[in-house]
């Protein structure tokens, strides 16, 4: 460092601009990359959002269809009893497309 600054010392201005032109290029290159870089992660940052959403959609999915599939499976497991089963259409159908999971 102190080699530099001696150096620097012997220097006028047109020298120590051509000495110093490569770094700023430099920096202006880096600075450029940076910035491409900190848009590409924001852009990868919103397609993690959309798969997030994408996946809890899925799974509310999967829900309604394992609920459904175990409300059938009691439907038939009653009706297997020889007992006479009545379903109410409107009460199924609010059951399926419901957000929240079943509870037991």
């Amino acid at each position: 460092m102190q080699a530099a600054r001696e150096k620097s010392a012997d220097m006028n201005a047109a020298q120590l601009g051509q000495e110093l032109e490569p770094a700023a290029s430099q920096a202006a290159e880096q600075a450029k990359y940076f910035d491409e870089i900190v848009n590409e992660n924001a852009q990868l940052e919103g397609r993690v959002s959309a798969f997030k959403e994408e996946l809890e959609d899925a799974q509310d999915d999967l829900a309604k269809k394992d609920f459904t599939i175990q409300s059938l499976k009691g439907q038939l497991d009653r009706a297997g009893d020889g007992g006479q089963f009545v379903v109410n259409a409107g009460c199924l159908v609010g059951m399926v497309s419901r957000k929240a999971p079943p509870s037991r």
